[in-house]
Parts: C-alpha cells; sequence; structure tokens
C-alpha cells in the first residue's frame, strides 16, 4: 500500500500551488495585458503571489473565487480590500468566512457583481468617463497641486473625475486625504503639491499604491533623496499620466 508521508504531501501542494499561479501568470497577461507585460516576468510573478497570498488570507481557495481575486487586483490594486474607497463592494468581505465551498463562491460571486457595477459607474459602459478624465489630468499642473484645504482638494479630484467621486463618496475621500497628508511627511514630501499629489495617486492607483509591486515605478520615483521634493513629484506625475496614457492608446 502506498503511503504518503506528510511532507511529501506539502510538497505536492506547494507544487500544485506554484503551477496555479503560472496559470494566473498567464492569465494576467491576457486579462490585463499591456500592464502585466510591462512589469517584466519577476515582478509580476510577485504580483500574482502576492494577490493568491491575500485571496487565501480572505478564504478563497478555489481557483475560480482565486482568479477572480487576482483580476480585481489589477483593476484596484492590490490593497482593494482594505481601500475606503471601494466601500461599495469591498464590505461582503467582512462577513466571516466558512470553509463551505457554496458560501465561498456566493461571496465571490457577490464581490465580482459589486465590482462589475462599480467599474461601470466610474468607468462608463465604453470607458468613456476615464478616458475623459484622463484627459482632465493632463492638464494639472504641480501648481495646480499646491492646494491644501480638505474642500479644495475633493472639488480638485471632482473636476478630473466627478463619477469616481461620486461612487467612493466623502468620506472615504476624507480618508484618502489624511492618509495622504501623513504619507507625503514620511516621504519627505515638504512641497505644496505633495499632499494632493499623494491623494490623487492613491484616488488614480488605490489607497495602497505607494508600497504595490503592481506599479513599482511610484516608489521608485520616491526613493531618490538626491532630488528635492519638487523633483521627486514633479518625476512622479510624469509616470503617472504616461502610465494611465499608456492604458488608453495602448488597449
Amino acid at each position: 500500500m502506498l503511503t504518503i508521508r506528510k511532507a511529501q504531501m506539502t510538497a505536492l501542494r506547494a507544487d500544485a500551488l506554484a503551477r496555479f499561479e503560472q496559470q494566473l501568470t498567464e492569465h494576467a497577461l491576457k486579462f490585463a495585458p499591456r500592464h502585466a507585460a510591462s512589469l517584466g516576468d519577476q515582478q509580476l510573478q510577485l504580483c500574482v503571489h502576492t494577490a493568491v497570498s491575500r485571496a487565501r488570507e480572505r478564504g478563497f481557495t478555489l481557483r475560480g473565487p482565486v482568479r477572480l481575486w487576482v483580476e480585481l487586483t489589477f483593476m484596484f490594486g492590490i490593497d482593494f480590500d482594505t481601500d475606503p474607497q471601494l466601500h461599495a463592494f469591498v464590505n461582503v468581505l467582512s462577513r466571516p468566512s466558512t470553509p463551505d465551498h457554496g458560501d465561498q463562491l456566493s461571496r465571490a460571486e457577490n464581490l465580482r457583481i459589486g465590482a462589475v457595477d462599480f467599474a461601470e459607474a466610474i468607468a462608463g459602459s465604453d470607458g468613456g468617463r476615464e478616458r475623459a478624465a484622463v484627459e482632465r489630468g493632463r492638464g494639472i499642473s504641480l501648481d495646480d497641486l499646491s492646494i491644501r484645504p480638505e474642500e479644495e482638494m475633493i472639488g480638485l479630484l471632482d473636476l478630473i473625475h466627478p463619477e469616481k467621486v461620486d461612487a467612493v463618496g466623502t468620506s472615504a475621500l476624507q480618508q484618502i486625504i489624511k492618509d495622504a497628508r501623513s504619507l507625503s511627511e514620511t516621504h519627505g514630501l515638504d512641497d505644496l503639491a505633495g499632499p494632493m499629489a499623494m491623494t490623487l495617486l492613491m484616488f488614480t492607483f488605490g489607497h495602497g499604491c505607494i508600497a504595490d509591486p503592481l506599479f513599482p515605478w511610484i516608489a521608485e520615483s520616491l526613493s531618490h533623496p538626491e532630488l528635492d521634493a519638487r523633483a521627486r513629484l514633479e518625476r512622479m506625475r510624469r509616470k503617472a499620466l504616461r502610465f494611465v496614457s499608456a492604458g488608453f492608446e495602448g488597449g
């Protein structure tokens, strides 16, 4: 009789997980081809592995729900499940998970429906709302970002992408602004444009974007101590515009 030792079972599970993550990496190249390809093999694998680990922490272990989690990660950022801007649909995750497969599938389906509704509300059925937001964002300079009052900061976000401001809501935006002010200080962005620039980044790429492996250029832009705050912010602004513009120019 064949006896499989515990260590062998662990190795088999690890091998199966590694193969599944490779399949998800290939899926990401089809789901978000431009973004996934731009990361390079190693960074893309890191993103997928991080997303799978987060999904498992949240009680998703079945292939379909985990694949959905990876897709939502590319849509909304690595920390989408804790992003206050996405409260409209991530609240489904606040309910304790159970080992029951039916419960897991139900939670995943509710998450999917909420995400699709949210994405359509902010982007439009044909992506027109996001394209318009990108066009408006092209004309925003660091001088335009040099504002401090909270109501003016929200007003600028509303000018750029009013549909997303409506979908996110004032309370969540206030939390994002508070976090952005703190991050601006942490990263030594002692420029008047610092808090608004960080707010706009988090509004666009997710509240965890500063350390998100999906957007390594953000951390890279901040990691140049030889540059003053203004130069780092301008570097980041240009890279952000290049990224979002390429999404519509290159598909």
